[in-house]
Parts: C-alpha cells; structure tokens; sequence
C-alpha cells in the first residue's frame, strides 16, 4: 500500500512496550497511570471494568444501556468518567479507590454532549447553550436551533465544578475537540484572510487563545501543537486516508496517513495498514525528525489489528483486536514515557 509518508526507521532503542491480558469478551480498553479500563459489550449494554494496573485486581464495573447512547468513557487523575445519554448526557464520576460515584451538572442554563478530553486537572467536554425550557430538551448531537448556541465546557471532577470556556456564534457547531500535550484545540467560525479556518486552543488553567494563522495547514483537521510544530490531517484527492502533516512555520513534512492520530509525550503516534486494509504498524514521529519510526508492528502471521493509540494522562495505550467480525479485544499494550 503506497503511503506518501516520511522513510520508515526502527528505533535505536525498541519501546518498552507493557502488555495487558484482557477479561474475557472485552472489546475496546485504554490504560492509565494506575489503572487499566476495559469495556465489553453485553446484549443490551456496554460494560466498563476498571482493574488495578499493577495487580489486576477488579476494583470497579459500570454498565451503560445501549438506550443511551451516544456515550463516552475516560480514566483521568484516577477517576473514571462516563458520559452517557441522547435526550439529556449525564456524567458521572467514579472513584475505583472507593467505589463512591457522583453526577457532574453543567453550568446553569448549559447541558453536555458525550465528548471527554483532559486538560490538566479539567475535562473538556461539547455543549449547548440553550434557552429552550427543560421539557423542550433536543437530542445531544442535533443541529443548533436559533435558540441554542454550540460550547465548550470545562468539569473539574475532583472538585465537582463546571465552568463555561468558550461557546460560538449560533448556527456553528464544532465537531470535535482536539486532545494535545497540554492543550486542547477546535476550529472556529472565524476566518483568516485568507480564506482558512481559524483555530483556537487552551491550556491547563489558562484562556481561550487563537491559534497563529499558517496556510499550510488551511483546511486541516485535527491541529495539535508539539515541541514548536503544528501537526494535523489534510484530506489529500488521491488519498483514502487523510495525510498526517507537520510544520514549524518554515518547514512542511508528510508523515504518514491515516484516519487519526494523537500526540503523547514527546512524540505523535498513529496507526496505519502496511500489508492490507487493517492497521498492522503503530508509527511514532518526533518534532523536527526528518523519518519516522516503528513504534510496534504485529507479525504478519497474525490475523489481528491494531486500534488507534490513545493517551491518558500521559500514557500511551495501543488495543489489539481481532480482524475477524468479532473484533475482540486480544491484548492491551502500554507505553509509561512515550
């Protein structure tokens, strides 16, 4: 499979990858400073396992009934967040330490979506900002009416607050938030003179700021910032996976393609299909580097797949699922320093 990317090295030192046996029937899991969270899907819910990283132990389950969805899970500063419902999104916060369990509410006159992104000591999550009475409440990922307004909320879960960050012009509505290293980024409806897109982005206990205009980015996705460098996905023409592509303001590299990626610790990460249409090789990439490289592949013996990476209070976490309609969870590999 042609990739437009940068030449492919193996690392001068192989990452000390830790690998996780999953409980049975387990499909997705992530992995946490101190704990590992599984989730497994029942005849009529989702099923989430928090168990202990160093011993295994199981310390926590919550289920969540398909009826509502759309749903999102996230291990942060030792908790476990679950945002869940189509009418009205709950969270909750779990503490696998004590098994106590609370509800985060959104700031008056605001409710969630099921989006969850850490940021320091905060989680990030969509919302609306809605004038429309209680029993009047739209889905959590329908159109904005002239009524609402599209936001961006901040939860302190260990303090039980919520607090409004940002919110856009009625009839715009961001489709993500962005997770970086120390910062979480989403575009807004203002444009650069040029035609782009402008970006916005904030850090722990800091404001909304715009990110600084580069036309060689003008209609990415996914903009993160990395050690100087902005990072983010084009949709090329000839492409069925978006390019991952980089810049310092002077230099413009393409690192690879693939439909997400995400940066942790010093380095971006992402997954991409080498033999077939699975994703087979994990691929890491350090600012400035000129090549990329081999942070995992599986054998090419395996009828396996790896899923996108993902980074949980600094710790990098690869699932390998089956590539059969299963899909099963096989194992879970996990990176302390990435």
């Amino acid at each position: 499979m042609a990739d437009p990317g940068l030449p492919v090295q193996d690392p001068a030192r192989s990452p000390r990858w830790r690998v996780f046996t999953p409980p049975r029937g387990a499909i997705d899991g992530a992995a946490g400073p101190q704990h590992l969270l599984y989730t497994r899907a029942e005849h009529n819910r989702l099923e989430l396992t928090v168990v202990s990283r160093d011993t295994g132990e199981r310390l926590l389950q919550h289920a969540v009934p398909y009826a509502d969805a759309p749903w999102a899970s996230l291990l942060h500063d030792g908790l476990l967040l679950v945002a869940f419902g189509n009418q009205q999104v709950r969270v909750l916060v779990l503490d696998p330490a004590t098994g106590a369990a609370s509800e985060l509410a959104p700031p008056g006159g605001y409710s969630f979506r099921p989006r969850l992104v850490e940021l320091g000591e905060e989680v990030l999550l969509l919302g609306w900002q809605s004038a429309l009475p209680p029993d009047q409440a739209v889905a959590a990922d329908a159109p904005p009416t002239g009524a609402q307004r599209s936001c961006v909320l901040a939860v302190h879960p260990r303090a039980g607050t919520s607090r409004v960050a940002w919110c856009a012009r009625q009839g715009w509505v961001p489709a993500w938030l962005y997770g970086g290293v120390g910062e979480v980024s989403w575009p807004s409806p203002a444009t650069q003179s040029s035609g782009c897109l402008q970006w916005l982005r904030m850090r722990p206990g800091g404001e909304v700021q715009s990110v600084a205009p580069n036309r060689a980015l003008c209609g990415a996705r996914g903009l993160v910032d990395l050690a100087g460098w902005q990072v983010a996905q084009r949709a090329e023409r000839a492409g069925l996976s978006p390019v991952i592509v980089a810049t310092d303001g002077t230099r413009r590299l393409s690192l690879g393609t693939s439909s997400t990626f995400v940066a942790c610790g010093r380095h971006i990460y992402w997954a991409a299909a080498t033999r077939g249409i699975d994703p087979d090789t994990v691929y890491r990439w350090l600012p400035g580097a000129t090549y990329r490289e081999v942070a995992f592949r599986l054998d090419a013996a395996d009828r396996l797949a790896v899923a996108a990476p993902n980074c949980t209070d600094g710790v990098l976490s690869v699932a390998v699922v089956s590539a059969d309609v299963s899909g099963h969870l096989v194992e879970l590999r996990s990176l302390n320093r990435p």
